[in-house]
């Protein structure tokens, strides 16, 4: 079963709107130790929901892992990783942080709790909590 994965963007930096035009990039917005950490669990095939933060703060589309994570190709640093990731769609209806933080099962999202995190998994009930509340159809 594939990882499921929050991934936190600032829209005015780069959009989903941008990953689905570009279809296909390496996401290089980790630098925190802790995403880091997070991004070297990520496997081939893995799902990512892409958060809106800034003025936004929405759950707003989803793609997919097309490859395990990788040493930063722009760092000597081998602790800087990358992983290339392709757009699949836009949510039907974004999922809001206010919406998020009411939910009992989705509150104690670390990436919601901890603003500096960029990347964080996130297990299949959220996942499906999350497509419900995007009025996505779950599989």
């Amino acid at each position: 079963m594939a990882g499921h994965w929050i991934f936190k963007t600032d829209p005015a930096q780069y959009s989903f709107q941008n990953l689905l035009h570009d279809r296909k990039i390496t996401w290089k917005q980790v630098h925190n130790t802790l995403a880091l950490k997070e991004l070297r669990n990520i496997k081939l095939g893995d799902i990512i929901i892409i958060y809106h933060d800034g003025d936004e703060q929405q759950l707003v589309g989803t793609a997919e892992a097309v490859s395990n994570p990788y040493q930063n190709p722009d760092s000597e640093d081998p602790r800087f990783l990358v992983v290339d990731i392709k757009a699949i769609k836009k949510l039907t209806k974004a999922v809001p942080l206010w919406e998020i933080k009411s939910n009992s099962m989705l509150k104690d999202i670390d990436l919601v709790n901890i603003p500096e995190l960029n990347v964080d998994s996130i297990d299949f009930e959220m996942w499906e909590e999350i497509m419900v509340l995007a009025k996505e159809r779950v599989k």
